[in-house]
């Protein structure tokens, strides 16, 4: 008996007890269904058998007694099990560095879920800053339109009382007084802090694009800003009505506008 490469086996019979020559049958247990027919062959060779045990058996027809050898084909390494304890190695490598990549994920996205959640709170407090911030610009700027409204009838009642119940020197300093409180700087400087606390940079950014323009251009435009109407503006700024267009028309020639451009909507979207 010989093997023949990885899975195969060539077997040499003889009967030498007899003169004749002898016939032969031959059956591989576990890889033949049943003998084979009488042959004078006395090699039987087997090719590419599959890993397993067998039994090789060769009967002659001189006698009914049964040779028999038995041998085994190993696995491939692939199929071994040393192979096979490295395929669960592998495989429960495998699933416990999935698990952790999906733990990973998960850390991710709950990460993630809370930054934007943290976020969406932040973004949501700046709003209500920002709303509250508005409020109280309004209210600042309302009060200080109702205030200059006021003294502006003051001062337009006190110019038509009659010449002898003030002298003319009274009447003027009351006059000033007056012309003195509905264009203070002070007010101004009040309610700038507040629109910066709004508009954050707005002075800076348009300063910086629009050299040319003036501290009452500024406050000119952050009037317009917050969509004020010229009638309310004219009380911030001690100006008829008319002399707040004039403004306004200076001020669009220095942003360069085009005719059909909206002043007070191109200081709202800035």
């Amino acid at each position: 008996m010989e093997r023949t490469g990885k899975n195969g086996l060539r077997i040499f019979v003889a009967c030498p007890q007899f003169t004749r020559k002898a016939l032969f049958r031959y059956r591989l247990a576990g890889y033949d269904g049943d003998w084979s027919g009488w042959q004078q062959e006395s090699v039987k060779e087997y090719m590419n058998l599959p890993s397993g045990d067998y039994r090789f058996e060769v009967q002659s027809n001189f006698s009914g007694a049964i040779a028999a050898y038995s041998f085994s084909i190993p696995p491939p390494w692939y199929a071994s099990k040393w192979a096979g304890v490295l395929y669960f190695l592998a495989a429960a490598g495998l699933l416990w560095g999935m698990e952790r990549l999906s733990s990973r994920r998960l850390n991710l996205q709950r990460k993630k879920l809370e930054a934007e959640n943290l976020l969406a709170r932040e973004k949501e407090r700046l709003q209500l800053e920002i709303r509250s911030k508005n409020k109280e610009l309004a209210i600042s700027t309302m009060n200080l339109i109702r205030k200059n409204e006021t003294l502006g009838k003051l001062k337009e009642a006190l110019q038509k009382l009659p010449a002898a119940s003030n002298t003319p020197k009274e009447l003027k300093n009351l006059l000033r007084m007056f012309d003195d409180h509905i264009s203070s700087d002070h007010d101004w400087e009040l309610l700038e802090e507040s629109f910066n606390n709004v508009h954050g940079d707005f002075f800076k950014k348009l300063k910086t694009q629009y050299t040319e323009l003036t501290p009452g251009d500024l406050r000119l435009a952050a009037y317009l800003k917050m969509n004020l109407s010229s009638k309310e503006i004219a009380q911030l700024l001690n100006l008829s009505v008319r002399g707040v267009e004039n403004k306004r028309y200076r001020l669009r020639k220095k942003l360069n506008l085009p005719e059909d451009a909206n002043l007070a909507e191109f200081m709202i979207q800035w």
